[in-house]
Parts: C-alpha cells; sequence; structure tokens
C-alpha cells in the first residue's frame, strides 16, 4: 500500500507540470522520483486499488499512464542500437573496395570524403576506408530508411 501512495506521489507531479500555463508547476516533473526503478513503478500500478477509487481520481490516473505511455514510445522509437561487439581490430579497405560495398563510386567517396563518416585519411593523401565504421554506416542507413 505504501507503493501506491508513493506512485500516488509520483504521478501527481507529472500529470500537473506546466498544467494551464502555471508556471509554479513547471519542472516539477524533475523530482526526487526521476530516478525510481520501473518495476516498483509497475508493480504500484498493478497494487492500484481502482475498484474503489473515486472516479475523478481516475481521470488524472489515466491521462498521466497516456502521456507515460507516449513518452515510453517515444524513447523506445528513438533509442541506439546496442554497441556491437568488439570483433578485433578495425580492417581497412581501399577506397574502390569500400566504396563496392555500399554501392558509390571510387569517384562520390573521394569528392564527399568529409562528410562520409568511414573514410580514414591515411597521410596527406591516401584515403582508407574503415571496415568497422563502413558497417556501422549502413546499419544506420538501412534503419532511417524503414
Amino acid at each position: 500500500m505504501a507503493v501506491a501512495r508513493e506512485l500516488g506521489a509520483v504521478m501527481a507531479p507529472r500529470a500537473s507540470t506546466g498544467a494551464m500555463g502555471r508556471p509554479e508547476y513547471v519542472g516539477t516533473a524533475e523530482s526526487r522520483y526521476v530516478d525510481m526503478d520501473p518495476a516498483s513503478v509497475v508493480a504500484a500500478l498493478e497494487a492500484l486499488d481502482l475498484a474503489h477509487a473515486p472516479r475523478e481520481a481516475l481521470v488524472p490516473l489515466l491521462a498521466a499512464c497516456a502521456a507515460t505511455e507516449a513518452r515510453i514510445a517515444v524513447r523506445l522509437a528513438t533509442a541506439e542500437p546496442p554497441a556491437p561487439v568488439d570483433a578485433g581490430p578495425d580492417r581497412f579497405l581501399t577506397v574502390r573496395e569500400g566504396a563496392a560495398r555500399v554501392g558509390m563510386t571510387a569517384q562520390y567517396v573521394y569528392e564527399h570524403q568529409a562528410t562520409l563518416p568511414f573514410v580514414v585519411r591515411v597521410g596527406t593523401r591516401a584515403l582508407r576506408i574503415s571496415e568497422v565504421r563502413l558497417t556501422r554506416y549502413m546499419a544506420n542507413r538501412s534503419r532511417t530508411r524503414l
């Protein structure tokens, strides 16, 4: 039951943050509950006695849950993919080999070397393609085109 009271304290500031343009509520979401474990919030939600809760208390609870659901969806949609497991030292490809893997011409790589994240300058004139960076580039490129 203490967890359910704790949950009520968690949701009240979040639901009223910036409500109706009232400046005294702005920033209250940055409260002591920011570091609260999500598992304990889930447990608290499951422990709520909704059958005996007053109807007027359910509306703000529903709004807070919907807002939280939207924030969770945004977080999941924009989450970075996990860091790849280090497969050992990086291997460097020639510009022709790297360009062929990406489907570009070597000339395009030379002309756009400043904007391509997988191009590595070796010495003053030579370029190489980092295989690790190229793989990461291809993975991010295919993910953004979905």
